[in-house]
């Protein structure tokens, strides 16, 4: 539980909180800047994570909760 809880906060933070603060930095100074690129690659950064932690977190779920598993790729 934790780790999902903890990949939606550092999504929506790297989404909204990082977004927000690009944003008013980009009508300040403008885009062409090395702190907004900064910025926006923290913002990516941590979209990336969220979601990759997000992931793990199923994954970790599955192998506590799930006795057996079969995959099967049918061809065409």
């Amino acid at each position: 539980m934790y780790l999902f809880v903890s990949s939606g906060l550092i999504y929506v933070s790297g989404a909204i909180g990082f977004e927000l603060i690009a944003g008013k930095y980009d009508e300040q100074f403008g885009e062409e800047t090395l702190m907004y690129s900064f910025l926006y690659t923290c913002e990516e950064l941590l979209e990336m994570f969220g979601v990759a932690l997000f992931i793990y977190a199923l994954l970790v779920y599955i192998v506590d909760h799930v006795e057996q598993m079969t995959i099967e790729f049918v061809g065409s």
